[in-house]
């Protein structure tokens, strides 16, 4: 009782809104604004954060995001807002005045992205939760830090996300699932016939399964597929046809005489401005893909996503002797630095460095018992 008392004076001192420092399904979060242990001692719950600019932290992001400072493409800010929404606002650290975050309010939101998070599930890997320090970081250093408030101050003097550490494995990241050749086949076999092609073109080219998607009939010119559009989640929750995700992105992609064959007889008789593929939209080729894989005894702790093929084709080309640079152009990448840094690993020594080692004699076992003496 003296709980539910606790909290309904919380909320009143709050405007009948939620109050600082209590998160829906979790509870009160110690660490940002001790509003239960102030309202016990009869405080109103707001008295020792006073919202001197106006603006909450959750309030001063989306303001940002929306304006010119915030240099990024519609389709961005709208992840932003998302991010907003489920991570900021879904926490007592939203409803802090920006001006008044510290770097311990921070720190323990940080900690929260990363353990137990609104919803009761797991915490964020590291990448997920250094992404959204880093978004609000960059609200502070490019907005909160530079702008004044009504009275000439600044909105903020420090950006309370320096020196916030993450307390998360780094690696705990999905890595890339490279397929072999052999499960590749197993894979196709058990691939519903309608979408075989689609999967073969994937794993057969390497391209993004949005740029897959996007492909019109025009596109396919013989031994070629030239990419130059990319299908992309709109702000509405919905996709739309755009630009490819990086410049490097517009290119044309060779592709092998059977993979040729194959889809110059099932371009036949179409519209050059129809899609190559018909893919649905209501989820059901994923629920193929997913059977496929079962099907192929590919399941369990590392299945593979369908983005697997584009890294297993890559792995494929390397392992053939294909230098870095031109699976990069061929993976559209907009620095080779980029498949260096998730394949470099797989590529084998190039001539010169085994002609190299054939020259140095190295010894090997095969050979008398060699003693120095100094």
């Amino acid at each position: 009782m003296k709980d539910a008392r606790k909290f309904r004076g919380a909320v009143e001192s709050a405007g009948n809104r939620w109050p600082n420092g209590w998160v829906r399904r979790v509870g009160w979060v110690a660490g940002i604004v001790d509003t239960a242990s102030r309202v016990d001692a009869g405080e109103p719950a707001d008295s020792q954060r006073r919202n001197l600019s106006g603006y909450t932290l959750a309030d001063y992001m989306t303001r940002w995001i929306g304006s010119d400072d915030c240099r990024a493409s519609e389709q961005t800010r709208a992840r932003y807002r998302n991010q907003i929404r489920d991570h900021i606002r879904g926490h007592a650290i939203g409803a802090l005045p920006v001006e008044d975050v510290t770097r311990e309010d921070m720190q323990s939101w940080v900690d929260w992205l990363t353990t137990d998070r609104m919803d009761g599930g797991k915490g964020h890997v590291y990448k997920t939760a250094k992404n959204l320090r880093g978004l609000v970081s960059s609200t502070y250093r490019r907005g909160a830090l530079l702008e004044t408030s009504s009275k000439g101050r600044p909105l903020a003097t420090v950006n309370p996300c320096a020196g916030v550490r993450i307390h998360a494995d780094k690696t705990t990241a999905r890595k890339p699932r490279f397929l072999s050749l052999i499960e590749y086949a197993a894979l196709l076999d058990n691939m519903a016939p309608e979408y075989a092609l689609v999967v073969e073109t994937f794993a057969g080219t390497g391209i993004r399964w949005g740029e897959l998607s996007a492909l019109r009939v025009s596109a396919f010119t013989g031994p070629t597929l030239t990419v130059f559009h990319g299908r992309k989640h709109s702000p509405d929750g919905n996709h739309t046809i755009g630009a490819t995700k990086t410049a490097a992105g517009t290119r044309t992609v060779g592709i092998d005489s059977a993979l040729t064959a194959r889809l110059a007889e099932h371009v036949r008789g179409r519209k050059m401005t129809d899609p190559l593929f018909d893919l649905p939209s209501d989820g059901s080729f994923w629920r193929v893909w997913d059977r496929a894989i079962v099907a192929a005894g590919l399941d369990g702790p590392t299945r593979p996503r369908i983005h697997d093929l584009r890294h297993s084709h890559a792995s494929w080309l390397l392992a053939a002797g294909v230098p870095l640079v031109a699976v990069s152009k061929r993976l559209g990448h907009a620095d080779v630095g980029i498949t260096a840094n998730t394949y470099a690993h797989l590529a084998p020594d190039d001539a010169a460095t085994m002609a190299a080692l054939a020259s140095l004699s190295l010894p090997s076992g095969a050979r008398p018992r060699l003693t120095v003496v100094a």
